[in-house]
């Protein structure tokens, strides 16, 4: 083979390879290309897609504070929210109230807590002279109260079961760690949030040595 032909040889092999390695680096970078757009399309993907809604988390429930200067006397309120795992009402609602006389040390004046509950029914589950029970931790027991009723404009009444206690009755129902209560065909708990905010009031009751 002559000199011509060797160069002519070596030329002709060396255009077919440049374009081949060409092709092979575009390859590379068109799969490159290809693989960053996949991630960021499921990147994009995870970014736009729906979060599940998260429950609202309920503020604690704190007592409010309030002296009258007229009567002479303090009240403490724990204002109305629902109760938990209700049943055999549409709407059931706790209220805790203490008040205490300026005097509230002398047998006579006022040193009470108010427990009630409202409950939205369809007839009425109580006599004014009602009974319900309170189960504290699983263990029964009866409570008398009064009832009152408001007749509703949807055509439902509104019972509200009251009953004043002292404050040493109180503090004891507190120290459960669940409490429930049936009242006719009603069933209902006390949500944890509830039992806290009572056992906030303890920090304000007056206790009247031998007589609470």
């Amino acid at each position: 083979m002559n000199k011509t032909n060797t160069l002519f040889t070596f030329v002709t092999i060396f255009l077919i390879v440049i374009p081949a390695s060409g092709q092979k680096r575009d390859s590379r970078r068109q799969g490159k290309q290809s693989s960053r757009t996949v991630i960021s399309r499921k990147i994009n993907q995870s970014a736009t897609r729906p979060r599940k809604a998260q429950p609202a988390k309920l503020l604690p429930l704190v007592p409010e504070y309030e002296y009258d200067q007229y009567s002479g006397t303090s009240r403490v309120d724990l204002k109305g929210s629902p109760v938990e795992e209700q049943s055999g009402a549409s709407d059931v609602r706790l209220f805790v109230r203490y008040v205490y006389a300026k005097d509230w040390m002398q047998i006579g004046t006022q040193n009470d807590v108010l427990v009630a509950f409202s409950i939205n029914v369809q007839k009425r589950v109580c006599t004014d002279d009602c009974m319900y029970t309170l189960i504290l931790d699983g263990y029964e027991q009866p409570v008398r109260a009064a009832s009152s009723v408001t007749q509703m404009g949807d055509g439902t009444i509104n019972e509200f079961i009251s009953k004043w206690m002292s404050p040493k009755v109180f503090k004891k129902i507190t120290e459960a760690q669940t409490i429930q209560v049936k009242v006719g065909g009603v069933r209902f708990r006390l949500s944890d949030r509830q039992i806290d905010g009572m056992r906030q009031i303890v920090s304000f009751l007056r206790f009247r040595p031998f007589f609470n």
